[in-house]
């Protein structure tokens, strides 16, 4: 369930994201979107790894041994939904950028908002977007 002044603090963190400096571990497209959810709801989908990878390949290595796949941080705790252009603001997403997986924020106006490496906070529309979770 969705904590009261989530969409307030959803905007504050976009804005927020958009200014901090993209690092594996601390503010990746994965450690974004799970700090998305746990200030919508309270869930933090990366509790159990947390300070325990610092770049790309120590990050799958972890995601793979603690959920299995990138689309399992999500699905441990939320639904898909079954057609990508169903996702609201809040909810999270799943897109292939430059060969890589990578998790994004539904914001506003049909876009998804992600961490990127060098790019700071990019956005593409959810229509691009592989897969997406109802973040209730």
């Amino acid at each position: 369930m969705k904590l009261e002044g989530w969409d307030g603090r959803l905007v504050d963190y976009l804005q927020e994201a958009a200014r901090r400096e993209f690092r594996y571990g601390v503010l990746d497209c994965v450690i974004f979107a799970c700090d998305g959810v746990e200030l919508q709801t309270g869930i933090d989908p990366m509790d159990e790894g947390r300070g325990l990878y610092d770049d790309l390949k120590s990050g799958v290595k972890l995601i793979s041994e603690k959920r299995g796949s990138y689309e399992g941080i999500m699905d441990f705790h939320f639904a898909r939904h079954d057609n990508v252009m169903r996702a609201q603001r809040g909810d999270v997403v799943l897109r292939m950028v430059d060969g890589l997986k990578a998790y994004g924020l539904v914001g506003n106006g049909g876009r998804a908002y992600f961490k990127a490496q060098g790019l700071g906070l990019v956005h593409h529309f959810v229509k691009d977007c592989d897969m997406a979770w109802r973040i209730t």
